[in-house]
Order: structure tokens, then C-alpha cells, then sequence
């Protein structure tokens, strides 16, 4: 068996679960996680829904990200947390009108609990509303970083990466 060395384009991630168990896996950075993910359910003999995933700085990865868009390279640390999805206590349907092209608000609050809204779609990257936050406020770029639910957001998320998807969410300066 050949030894990966990063030329056909795959990195090694490591999932780490049940505290003190991981498995690792080789994929190509510019495919989503998706068939990684159902290889990890399907290796510890359990459904398909029942982890989720987050990167080691508490941001949750969904089945469409790519190990690319987490910035994982070949012959880095490469990991993950999966850790147990909970069940019961509210909808098992996912919320209405999930679709991608649709645009969301997002408040961004700041300050004095003054506040900017943006409109996005769900599936674009965050730096343009990050970009036209900076430019209202006349503030140089990345003068200001963001979070959400205590996570901090990078430009490169989307509100989908980052479980933005009501129509109105606010994020933290």
C-alpha cells in the first residue's frame, strides 16, 4: 500500500470520540466530509446520525465542508470531535425553508448593544458581511472578530457551517 505524501491532493483527520478513543481517516481535501463521516458511523456499528462533528476550536462541521475550507493541510494535526448528537426534546424535522439560495439576516451587535443587519445566503462565506461591517463603522479590516453561541467565526464560514439558519441571528463583536 502507498504512503500518502500530500501529492494526490489528501490529508489525514483524526476523529476524536468517547474521550479517549480516535480513528483516523485519509481524504481529499476538496471533498466534503460526508462519506467520512458515514465511514465513522458505519465503523462503530451505529446510525448514521447519531454524532456530530466540531473542530478542536468548537466550530461545527456539517456533512458539506470540505477539510480544505477547515484549513487543514497535509502533515498537519488534522482532527476533529465527535461527540454524541441528543435526540428528543424538540422537532426531529429539520426547521422550514432550508433553502440554500435563501437569504437570512443576521444582526451583528456591537458597543452599547448598537447593531447592523446584513442579508446573506446561507451557503456564502461571511468575509464580505465581515468587510461591509468594518466599512460602516469606518474601522480597518478585521479590527473586530466575531462569535456566535461563545464560537469565534472566521471569514470563511458560512451561516450554514455555523448553524446560522433562522431567519434572524445575531452575532457578537
Amino acid at each position: 500500500m502507498p504512503v500518502n505524501d500530500g501529492s494526490d491532493g489528501k490529508v489525514e483527520v483524526k476523529i476524536n470520540y468517547n474521550d479517549d478513543e480516535s480513528m483516523s481517516f485519509s481524504c481529499k481535501s476538496t471533498k466534503p466530509l460526508k462519506k467520512m463521516f458515514e465511514a465513522f458511523h458505519a465503523n462503530l456499528g451505529v446510525p448514521s446520525n447519531t454524532y456530530r462533528f466540531r473542530t478542536t476550536d468548537d466550530v461545527a462541521v456539517q456533512d458539506d465542508t470540505t477539510p480544505k475550507m477547515l484549513g487543514f493541510e497535509f502533515g498537519a494535526d488534522n482532527e476533529l470531535e465527535a461527540y454524541v448528537h441528543q435526540t428528543g426534546g424538540g422537532s426531529e424535522s429539520p426547521p422550514p425553508d432550508q433553502d440554500p439560495d435563501k437569504k437570512i439576516t443576521i444582526k451583528v451587535v456591537y458597543g452599547n448593544d448598537e447593531s447592523v443587519m446584513f442579508s446573506i445566503k446561507r451557503t456564502k462565506p461571511l468575509a464580505k458581511m465581515f468587510e461591509a461591517f468594518h466599512k460602516s463603522l469606518r474601522a480597518a479590516p478585521n479590527t473586530y472578530r466575531f462569535s456566535y453561541d461563545g464560537t469565534r467565526i472566521l471569514p470563511e464560514h458560512t451561516p450554514k457551517m455555523v448553524s446560522l439558519l433562522s431567519p434572524v441571528r445575531s452575532l457578537f463583536v
